[in-house]
């Protein structure tokens, strides 16, 4: 539909299909093997109950992180790629 047979930035988009795996394995690592177990503060991590937790929030909040920055990399070149690389009209 675009007229374009790639996205604007190429090596961005694989960056931005191998962070996720990074973030996923940080998750993983976060669950299995350091703390007391799962992030047991539930999907907002809030700072008073996870400061004062046994388990591992820090790690899991990395791996959050790390997971939505895979995601903003990946809109922006779909937005640039949009803008960019249209076909003339």
């Amino acid at each position: 539909m675009l007229g374009t047979d790639d996205v604007s930035f190429p090596r961005l988009n694989l960056l931005s299909w191998w962070i996720p795996i990074i973030g996923a394995l940080a998750k993983i690592l976060s669950t299995l093997m350091f703390g007391d177990g799962p992030a047991d503060t539930g999907w907002t991590f809030y700072a008073p109950y996870g400061v004062k937790t046994g388990t591992n929030v820090t790690m899991s909040v990395l791996a959050a992180f790390v997971l939505g920055f895979s995601s903003i990399l990946t809109d922006l070149n779909f937005i640039v790629t949009i803008h960019r690389l249209r076909t003339p009209e």
